[in-house]
């Protein structure tokens, strides 16, 4: 199974829902975090 990328999804919501930064970080470091749990 490949590593789970969370890059394009923290991309497409800020390119196409205009989420906010602080928001996009939070993302990231959740998907990281559930990533490295499973």
């Amino acid at each position: 199974m490949p590593p789970l990328d969370h890059k394009d999804f923290v991309n497409s919501c800020r390119d196409e829902r205009g989420v906010g930064h602080h928001t996009l970080r939070a993302y990231a470091q959740d998907l990281r975090t559930f990533a490295r749990f499973t």
